[in-house]
Formats: C-alpha cells, sequence, structure tokens
C-alpha cells in the first residue's frame, strides 16, 4: 500500500493502481484501475489517468495532462499541461467496439509540451521533443523536434516541394495573363509619367528628349520585359 504522503487526500486513486516509492499524486487526480506509476515519478494536479497506463521512473506529468488508456511512457519524460493523448482513432458517443485500443509509446527523456495532441497507436521516441500546441500524426523520431502539424518527414518534405511547385506554377500563370504591351497606351501617358516610370526602371534618358522619344524608350522596355 502506497503512504498516505504519496497520494492527496483529494486524489482519486484506485485500490488497483500501483504506485512505487517516491512517486506523488498532486491534488485532484484521477488514478484508475490497473494504473502503475515508476519510482520517483510526479503526477500533478487535475492530471487523468486512464485504466492500465504505465508510466515509468522520475517522469513529470503536469497539470490537465489526460493519459488514456494504451498509453506506455518510458523514463524520465516530461508531459507539459493541458497535453493530450487519444487512442480512438475514429470515436463515437455510442459504439459496440472498445478495448484493446492501440498501443501509443512514449520513450525515455521524451518531452511533449503544453496542449499538445497526440494520435493512437504512435511512438515518440527516446529524446524527442513535441512543441506546445502541436498536433502528433505519425511517429516522431528519436532526437526530432517537431512542432505545428506532424505528419512525418517525408510528408513534410513533400509538403515543402509541394508548396515550391505550386509558387512557380502561379507565377507562370501570373506571367501568362500579363497583355501584351499596346503602344496607344503608352503613347497616352504625359512626358512627366514616362519620365518617371523610365527612371524606376533605370533607364538611362537622353537629355531634352522629346515625347516621341520617351514613348520609344518606355515601349522597347515593356516589350522586353514581356518576353522575359
Amino acid at each position: 500500500m502506497p503512504g498516505p504522503e504519496q497520494i492527496h487526500m483529494t486524489a482519486d486513486f484506485s485500490l488497483w493502481a500501483q504506485i512505487e516509492p517516491e512517486a506523488e499524486v498532486l491534488q485532484f487526480a484521477v488514478i484508475r484501475d490497473g494504473v502503475k506509476i515508476g519510482k520517483g515519478t510526479r503526477i500533478c494536479s487535475h492530471v487523468y489517468v486512464d485504466k492500465d497506463v504505465r508510466i515509468g521512473k522520475w517522469c513529470k506529468i503536469k497539470n490537465h495532462v489526460f493519459l488514456c488508456e494504451g498509453v506506455r511512457i518510458q523514463d524520465q519524460v516530461f508531459i507539459g499541461p493541458g497535453a493530450t493523448f487519444l487512442n480512438d482513432p475514429s470515436p463515437h458517443a455510442y459504439q459496440k467496439s472498445g478495448p484493446p485500443y492501440p498501443i501509443t509509446r512514449v520513450e525515455c527523456r521524451a518531452t511533449i509540451g503544453a496542449r499538445a495532441v497526440i494520435f493512437p497507436g504512435l511512438t515518440i521516441g527516446t529524446g524527442a521533443t513535441v512543441g506546445a500546441n502541436a498536433t502528433v500524426l505519425a511517429d516522431v523520431p528519436p532526437g526530432e523536434t517537431v512542432v505545428g502539424v506532424w505528419k512525418g518527414k517525408r510528408e513534410e518534405k513533400d509538403g515543402i516541394q509541394g508548396r515550391l511547385k505550386l509558387r512557380a506554377d502561379v507565377t507562370e500563370v501570373h506571367e501568362k495573363a500579363q497583355p501584351k504591351p499596346d503602344r496607344s497606351d503608352v503613347e497616352a501617358m504625359t512626358v512627366r509619367t514616362l519620365r518617371r516610370r523610365l527612371k524606376n526602371a533605370e533607364i538611362s534618358i537622353p537629355s531634352r528628349a522629346k515625347k516621341a522619344k520617351l514613348v520609344e524608350l518606355y515601349f522597347q522596355y515593356l516589350q522586353d520585359a514581356h518576353g522575359r
């Protein structure tokens, strides 16, 4: 039996759960049947640990964490406030299916940031870091740091390549959509406008150039720009 100094009087600790020496469960935590808590682990207030969860040694589980059935946590793991583990890939209000749920593993010395969401059946590798508010949809390799929506390295790289290709496609469409220069539009510009635009285009203007010369220079510039 655990000592009274290990479990706070307000915690709901099942008689069929196990806790090793130097571990502690703080205020209003819920520890259900079959849970095993390793030596030196600290379960902070308002944590919910579902049935048959395994937590290793010297872990720190911060406030309002939800550990669902099927979670396996190894030693020296940190889980930040409000992090949530899921165990049902297709949840419904009522369904006949139930346990066994997919096993989700958090390996030694991993860190999971505040309010992160871990989908079922994944492995967070040794020494990996999951950023705050991240959504983890694929395994995290050992030592990796992930943020945002993590779908795995291959998908992430494909996503970057896809965005670069999309940008190139959009640029190509934009260039094709540019109308050909119309000389009459250039001739309708004032001398002041022509000089300003030629200056912005870094085109040298002959001294005392007449409007016809300015029109010729700017129209040639537009044709060259459209042909590039």
